[in-house]
């Protein structure tokens, strides 16, 4: 593939558990979340790098997040992927992990623009969207009561899989947006970040060992990223 011009990523396991494999170290218990949720799209996004740079317009990167990054906490700033902490629940896995999709795309999204690349990289909160199986793992909608309780409230307050679309689909396509890089969208509008999200320092540290994670080390001189040597 010579050129890409956009690269979407995202994926939302909620409260599933199995053992997970990336660059050699073994994820166990809640982790598997930030693998599916953040690493494995942060690595196809850094493997994508090049093709999305010989865009005539340099391309643009969108990943999804959602409003449970602002319950994520991060209780080490030297351990910003949470991988010393002990056993998480899955809704603190999941908040973290789309906590580190909104640090990542910014600090990528910073190294970018001081790289003088015109790829563009934004966050966006699709909100809640009923119908794409997003709670298909959780203990409690196994049970029929809670989805004789659930099901009609989430028809009459949650959107649609083509209204949950609308922001991707802006932040992809509108060519007002064709410059605009390191910001978070709801609703397809701008809107402001946690406190901890707009943590730049932080956000390099997670980037930095991002890389580390996925085995992968970057060249910001030339702006290139590169298999990690054993």
């Amino acid at each position: 593939m010579e050129e890409i011009k956009k690269a979407l990523a995202e994926a939302d396991p909620f409260a599933s558990w199995w053992p997970f494999i990336v660059a050699g170290i073994v994820f166990v218990i809640g982790t598997q979340h930030l693998q599916c949720n953040y690493l494995s799209h942060f690595l196809l996004t850094q493997l994508l790098r090049p093709q999305l740079a010989r865009s005539a317009h340099g391309g643009r990167i969108v990943h999804v997040s959602a409003h449970g990054y602002t319950a994520a906490k991060i209780a080490d700033r030297d351990d910003p992927l949470n991988l010393r902490q002990p056993a998480q629940s899955g809704r603190d896995a999941f908040a973290h992990s789309k906590l580190a999709i909104v640090l990542g795309s910014r600090a990528l999204a910073g190294k970018l623009t001081a790289e003088g690349c015109s790829t563009t990289v934004n966050c966006c909160s699709p909100g809640l969207v009923r119908g794409t199986g997003h709670l298909r793992h959780s203990p409690i909608m196994k049970a029929l009561f809670a989805k004789v309780l659930t099901f009609p409230w989430m028809w009459l307050f949650m959107k649609s899989p083509a209204q949950g679309a609308h922001t991707i689909v802006r932040l992809v396509t509108d060519p007002a947006l064709a410059g605009c890089t390191g910001v978070f969208f709801n609703d397809c509008e701008r809107v402001e970040v946690s406190e901890l999200a707009r943590d730049d320092e932080l956000a390099d540290r997670l980037y930095r060992a991002s890389l580390s994670a996925v085995g992968l080390t970057e060249d910001a001189a030339r702006g290139t990223v590169r298999p990690k040597k054993e």
